[in-house]
């Protein structure tokens, strides 16, 4: 008579364990910080604190691969995405999102300033979509590349 774990596959023996392709995945708050709208109030100093606390639309706490998987979503993609880092761009961190089923893909940095010649090798098209924090751009930058490409900031 066999053992009962004769049909499982042993892991053991290997140096790395084999990806073995299951994600679980949880709904958690979002990265983004929302408008939290004040019934009755119209102090203009009330709106302008606010406002000021949106200056990074970000929540204390977030991490990049939490700020990637929610964009991703927005913009349309399921979750068996493929996440990697681009080697070519060394000024800035920059992963590219690619959706297996779809090949569609995009560029996204989060960091806290991007200059155009920090993508420049990443030799973006009209048809290329690069997604980054709208404060780590100038205005001469987001102009320069939403000429270049499609631009999306958070």
């Amino acid at each position: 008579m066999g053992d009962e774990h004769d049909d499982q596959l042993s892991l053991s023996s290997r140096d790395i364990p084999e990806d073995l392709g299951f994600k679980a995945f949880r709904l958690a708050p979002s990265n983004f910080r929302s408008w939290a709208e004040q019934e009755g109030t119209s102090d203009p100093e009330i709106y302008s604190e606010q406002l000021s606390t949106l200056l990074d639309p970000l929540v204390d706490g977030w991490t990049p691969e939490g700020v990637i998987q929610e964009v991703a979503l927005k913009e349309g993609y399921g979750l068996n995405l493929h996440i990697e880092r681009v080697d070519t761009v060394s000024a800035v961190t920059v992963y590219r999102v690619r959706d297996p089923l779809t090949g569609q893909s995009f560029h996204i940095s989060l960091d806290e300033q991007v200059r155009r010649a920090d993508v420049d090798p990443l030799r973006l098209g009209a048809d290329d979509l690069l997604v980054c924090r709208d404060a780590a751009l100038d205005d001469e930058t987001a102009a320069n590349l939403a000429l270049q490409c499609r631009l999306k900031t958070v």
